[in-house]
């Protein structure tokens, strides 16, 4: 899990740079999106998932029970958006509406644990949160493991990050290394994983200079791990440090390890990764803030190259494809393939907003991510305009 956490980060490195000018930097609301609150625009639906919601709120962490779970496992059935129908049928056994007190077995906190995963997949931070302390409350009623402990914690870490808590999930990502460092080697992947991640929520919260200090002895531990995985691991490190330093403004410290990072991940991954392509889109804008305009677009067209063939439901098409039309409007050029590159992007657009019935909070978030795309498009047409 810690490996994908990484990857993750290295994924999303294009929407957190919003001081690199060039960079399709989103809304929060795009990094961690709402659960689906309102139902699809259906409104017993919502009352039920409201009901589940109380009867929640009345369980005791020290008393769990049947009852409980079941409660649960109707919430995550009732609130999921195209999500797996055998969900429910899965934790069928547990589910059930008997009042007797529930035993504190590892495969009740397998449960909620599961659970709370379930909830995130539909992004639905919020509500697993209190799943994960739940599980916490379990584990500690009993003589806990100190690794169980640390990955719940790590998991709880993560889960505050999204709902953009970041001063909660450092000091959780702070307490999951505690935990790990008595149990583990100092230079275990675990640990390093943690110190890395750590690095990351500081800079999430603007706190560069803190995180930089992070790296180096990170970096030398990484250094000595020789397996592909210990490469993968060192690739993402010199990306998120590149990152790092390209924000606080150091664009040729931040170019230069980046590009090494990107270039070991490409080695063990492939060239034509998705994931190599969003890496590609975040140097096109690094090179572009320092005014290297002509290679920036080569590098923006690789990364287009690449994700254009995703679906069209994938945000990191459209973001791709905003990323070379900004970049070509911001020089001037090709005005008629730039409108006909916003084109695609818009029509990408609509697609994910007919996910969404009705209003919702959901479908309002969604129009905002995709308003750089109709802004872009309203100056593609003035610049079209201009030239008749």
């Amino acid at each position: 899990m810690h490996l994908l956490r990484g990857l993750l980060l290295f994924l999303t490195l294009t929407l957190a740079g919003p001081a690199l000018a060039g960079v399709s930097a989103l809304p929060a609301t795009a990094r961690a999106p709402r659960c689906i609150e309102l139902a699809g625009g259906d409104a017993a639906r919502a009352r039920y998932i409201a009901a589940r919601r109380a009867e929640l709120a009345a369980c005791d962490p020290a008393k769990p029970t049947l009852e409980c779970a079941a409660s649960w496992g109707k919430l995550v059935v009732a609130s999921r958006d195209g999500g797996d129908p055998a969900l429910a049928e899965r934790y069928a056994p547990l589910f059930h509406t008997d009042r007797r007190p529930m035993a504190r077995t590892p495969q009740l906190v397998r449960t909620y644990l599961h659970l709370a995963g379930a909830m995130e997949q539909q992004a639905c931070f919020t509500e697993g949160e209190p799943l994960y302390r739940l599980a916490l409350a379990l584990v500690d009623a009993h003589k806990p493991d100190p690794g169980e402990v640390a990955d719940i914690y790590y998991a709880l870490a993560w889960n505050l990050s999204y709902q953009e808590r970041r001063k909660e999930a450092e000091a959780t990502m702070r307490a999951t290394l505690a935990l790990w460092s008595r149990i583990l080697p100092a230079g275990s992947r675990d640990v390093l994983q943690a110190q890395q991640d750590i690095a990351y929520m500081l800079e999430d919260q603007g706190r560069f200079a803190e995180a930089e200090a992070l790296y180096a002895p990170l970096l030398a531990a990484r250094e000595t791990l020789t397996d592909d995985r210990g490469m993968l691991d060192l690739a993402v490190t010199y990306t998120n440090l590149g990152y790092n330093l390209a924000s606080q403004g150091r664009l040729a410290e931040g170019e230069a390890l980046f590009r090494k990072g990107l270039d070991a991940a490409a080695a063990r991954v492939g060239d034509s990764d998705p994931m190599i392509a969003k890496g590609r889109s975040y140097v096109a804008a690094i090179i572009a803030k320092q005014g290297r305009t002509d290679e920036a677009e080569i590098w923006y067209r690789r990364a287009l190259a690449v994700l254009i063939r995703r679906p069209a439901m994938d945000p990191d098409r459209a973001r791709a494809i905003l990323g070379l039309a900004t970049h070509l409007q911001a020089s001037g050029r090709a005005p008629q393939e730039v409108r006909a590159l916003l084109r695609v992007a818009a029509d990408d657009a609509r697609l994910r907003q007919q996910l969404h019935t009705g209003f919702s909070r959901d479908a309002q978030a969604a129009l905002q991510r995709s308003a750089p795309i109709y802004a872009a498009q309203v100056r593609a047409a003035w610049d079209l305009a201009q030239l008749r």
